[in-house]
């Protein structure tokens, strides 16, 4: 959700590209100041508009659109202008810049982001629909993210373009709740380590602060196991989306298994991807195994009854059975079957191309908190001036 600050400024930038305001301009005015508003929009697509840069592209705009009709902007001062934005432009991999109606395109998409977010707060956009303006591949591949026409970007003022995969989110919160987890689980230990009897010990499993800490745990076990399996399926269907908008797969079984609208994980696993890499099915035959246990788990989870299996168990087995080693060894499965299917991908049906550079560690048998933040993200590098 955008911070109030932010918002204000989308509004004001919403008025500036109104209609209203480039109405009352003409010539080489409102040449100039839609060259400017240009050049606001480059620094906002490649997360600049904090910087000084900005700012002063925000005091010319207002200069341009307060110069009084008599005195005019010169060609001279246009001509100046429009070198040094097209310069930008080029730069930032924006297309068409050329064309005579280039401005008013470019002003169009401006306003259509901007309204996006005050209607939705947030503006998402399939990289295809940008195409017009900005060559998206070349845009990411310069920023070292590989994206393809059907993916989808964010257009965040305070941020720029941002594409938007889904595997990051659900591991952003499985890291999140592991985190959890472990201050709870820490808490939990470190006051147990204190008693010293068995009177003690009653005193202790009395507490409410531990009672609490020891319901914590248990509902974490269960949110671990259920967004572990969420993290597979968010991967697989990625990889699903990412074959299928290739239109590279010519085999007609593939193709029919591609049509399929509801396809689900073991499908992907089994009807496309061990048809694609024949010799994926050993590498990950142990993992895959174990993984389809876990589903079972996570399915007793989604749809919790006290109904018994076919073994005449009851489905309730699975909520007392969790413990510290059962859900390490599910997170270790679920992320390493992942990295397993990505190893035997084609390069264009790659999804986790952003692991290392993330330096994505996930450890959990060392049962310490997961790091949320990228000490390489360009947020970090950022300066005002």
């Amino acid at each position: 959700m955008p911070s109030e600050i932010n918002m204000k400024f989308i509004k004001k930038l919403d008025q500036m590209l109104s209609r209203e305001t480039l109405s009352v301009m003409r010539g080489n005015q409102k040449q100039a100041y839609k060259y400017v508003m240009c050049a606001i929009f480059i620094n906002i697509i490649g997360g600049n508009n904090l910087q000084a840069g900005q700012s002063a592209n925000l005091q010319l705009s207002e200069q341009i659109k307060n110069t009084r009709r008599e005195v005019g902007i010169s060609d001279d001062t246009l001509k100046r202008i429009k070198v040094d934005v097209e310069k930008s432009l080029n730069a930032n991999n924006i297309v068409g810049y050329k064309k005579t109606d280039f401005l008013e395109t470019l002003i169009q998409f401006f306003r259509s982001r901007l309204k996006d977010i005050m209607l939705n707060e947030r503006s998402l956009f399939q990289a295809s629909e940008a195409s017009h303006l900005i060559d998206i591949k070349g845009f990411f591949y310069d920023r070292g993210t590989p994206v393809l026409n059907h993916h989808w970007i964010e257009f965040n003022v305070e941020q720029g373009l941002i594409p938007t995969f889904p595997v990051p989110f659900i591991l952003n919160d499985l890291k999140v709740h592991w985190n959890h987890f472990i201050d709870r689980y820490n808490f939990y230990y470190d006051e147990l380590k204190q008693v010293k009897s068995d009177e003690g010990y009653l005193e202790f499993i009395k507490r409410e602060d531990i009672r609490e800490a020891n319901h914590t745990i248990s509902g974490l076990y269960r949110t671990l196991i259920f967004t572990s399996v969420t993290l597979v399926e968010a991967y697989l269907y990625d990889v699903f989306y990412n074959i299928k908008e290739s239109n590279a797969v010519k085999e007609p079984s593939l193709i029919n298994v591609l049509a399929i609208q509801r396809i689900n994980d073991t499908q992907i696993i089994e009807q496309l991807l061990y048809k694609l890499y024949p010799d994926l099915k050993n590498t990950i035959f142990d993992l895959y195994k174990e993984y389809k246990n876990i589903l079972v788990q996570r399915d007793c989870y989604v749809h919790a009854s006290a109904f018994s299996d076919p073994s005449n168990k009851t489905k309730m087995q699975f909520f007392l059975n969790l413990n510290n080693k059962s859900v390490v060894n599910s997170l270790k499965c679920c992320t390493n079957l992942i990295k397993k299917i990505e190893e035997k991908l084609a390069p264009d049906y790659k999804i986790l191309f952003w692991w290392e550079h993330y330096q994505i560690d996930l450890d959990f048998e060392k049962m310490e908190k997961l790091k949320l933040t990228n000490d390489n993200a360009r947020i970090t590098r950022l300066t005002f001036y």
